[in-house]
Formats: C-alpha cells, sequence, structure tokens
C-alpha cells in the first residue's frame, strides 16, 4: 500500500501547503504536470464503471464521483455579499 499524501491546510499553512505540493512532484516539471493533468485523470478514470465512481477512495475519505471541493464545506457570511 502507498503511503498517503500529507497536505497542509492551505488557509492556516500556506508555505507549507505550496512545499507539500512542489514535493509531490518529485523532479517533474510543474508546468508539463498541469498540461498532462486532463489526459492523466481521462486514463485513470477510464476502469471505473458506473459503481467503481461510489467507492470512496480509501477509509474516510470521498468517493471518485465527489469533487475536491468537498472535501471542506466552509460557509462564511458578511453584510454585503
Amino acid at each position: 500500500m502507498r503511503e498517503p499524501i500529507v497536505i497542509p491546510d492551505a488557509t492556516t499553512e500556506p508555505d507549507a501547503y505550496v512545499a507539500a505540493l512542489l514535493d509531490t512532484l518529485g523532479e517533474r516539471d510543474p508546468i508539463e504536470v498541469y498540461a498532462g493533468t486532463p489526459e492523466a485523470a481521462k486514463r485513470l478514470c477510464a476502469p471505473l464503471d458506473g459503481a467503481g465512481w461510489l467507492v470512496p477512495l480509501a477509509p474516510g475519505q470521498l468517493a471518485s464521483s465527489m469533487p475536491p471541493s468537498c472535501n471542506r464545506v466552509a460557509v462564511r457570511s458578511s453584510p454585503g455579499r
């Protein structure tokens, strides 16, 4: 089993967050990785059938069908917004 990637909270630890993301790249060029992301996502998701999208990625994680933004939901209200 692979070791989980720990990414600090971007709001409370922005420098650590950026450093952790860059660490996941290793020696790869960030622009090349970014440019290749859509094709990589298609390739990795191709084997999923309808039910596969509903299986959590790991214990305590969301299913692939859930957008990443669902991991943290914050509702803020302020006057004038």
